[in-house]
């Protein structure tokens, strides 16, 4: 079991981590942050964190997230780790109006533990790293192959975005890339077979801290076993480059019992709660 410290840094960076993978912006608020990001209309990348509230407040807290959110044409939503919540907050925010209505499941990778054998790619395969602009020699020239990492994308996971993927995750990015969030480096990774884009992935390092995200796979390259090469590479990238904890989220149970054959651990769990109408009209 993952110590409660580390379960406490990857919940602290996964607001500023989503941000700057996904081009999106940050800003503190008296006792929460407000993620909002103009390309990317999900709320899981529009939404509040950190949510710390006194007896009595919550209604106001609320009433003060929704403007937030609003000021940018987002509904609001806010994401919550439940084992440091009041136990009586799911149903005080039912009674105010808002939905459960997503859950990551949060894996870390024990510190202990090292990759256990060298990355094995499959045969043609070659990777590409396009990294954000706070490195001192970034990409010249990354716009052709984020296309490329983007069709990987959207190959990999229309098929579980119940009817909506956003159009926006095409400009969101090579945005991630040219803007950044203050703290933290943005590694998108690209891996082609036979010059063909196959599979993606990607990294946010900061404060010693690594979280992984977006690994896919194109459906004709599945079952290659490029899946669990980009996982332990990114492990043993972020450990070379000081991570001291390395974290994924996810939604998928499969992809859950995957990431736990390859050695990750159950650690924490994130609860996404959006208000149940939207202010757009």
């Amino acid at each position: 079991m993952a110590d409660e410290r580390a379960v406490r840094r990857a919940v602290a960076a996964h607001g500023p981590f989503v941000a700057a993978i996904y081009g999106g912006e940050i800003e503190p608020r008296e006792g929460h942050y407000v993620a909002h990001n103009r390309w990317v209309d999900e709320p899981e990348w529009n939404h509040a964190g950190h949510l710390r509230v006194a007896a009595g407040e919550l209604e106001r807290r609320l009433d003060d997230i929704r403007r937030d959110l609003h000021a940018f044409g987002r509904a609001a939503a806010i994401l919550l780790d439940p084992s440091s919540s009041p136990a009586d907050l799911a149903v005080r925010l039912r009674d105010l109006g808002w939905v459960d209505s997503f859950r990551h499941s949060g894996l870390i990778w024990p510190q202990e533990k090292l990759p256990l054998k060298e990355v094995e790619w499959p045969a043609g395969a070659a990777r590409e790293e396009m990294r954000s602009a706070s490195r001192e020699k970034p990409q010249d020239s990354p716009l052709p192959s984020m296309e490329a990492f983007a069709s990987v994308f959207e190959a990999s996971f229309a098929e579980t975005a119940e009817g909506h993927l956003s159009a926006g995750y095409r400009s969101a990015f090579p945005a991630s890339l040219r803007a950044g969030v203050a703290g933290v480096e943005v590694i998108h990774t690209l891996v082609r077979i036979d010059g063909e884009p196959a599979a993606i992935g990607s990294r946010a390092e900061g404060g010693g801290v690594a979280g992984l995200y977006n690994l896919g796979v194109a459906p004709r390259f599945r079952r290659l076993g490029l899946g669990g090469a980009i996982t332990l590479h990114r492990v043993a990238a972020a450990q070379a480059g000081g991570a001291e904890v390395v974290y994924l989220l996810t939604e998928d149970p499969r992809v859950e019992a995957s990431q736990i054959r390859r050695g990750f651990e159950r650690a924490f769990e994130l609860v996404g709660w959006t208000e149940a109408e939207s202010p757009r009209s």
